[in-house]
């Protein structure tokens, strides 16, 4: 599984150019319901295991 890097250029196929979002992230996270991030142990697991590049996969 390969990790990926948020891109500001990656738009939502919704999206149309000159778009501006109405709510900043930290609003969208503020407003989400309590435990909406909770990590369960199988997302701790992948988080914290080894970063799949190109010089590492066989």
């Amino acid at each position: 599984m390969n990790r990926q890097t948020p891109n500001s250029e990656q738009k939502t196929k919704d999206e149309k150019p000159g778009h501006i979002n109405k709510y900043s992230l930290d609003e969208l996270l503020s407003k989400s319901p309590a435990g909406s991030f909770k990590l369960n142990s199988k997302d701790k697991q992948w988080l914290s295991g080894p970063i799949i590049d190109d010089n590492n996969v066989s």
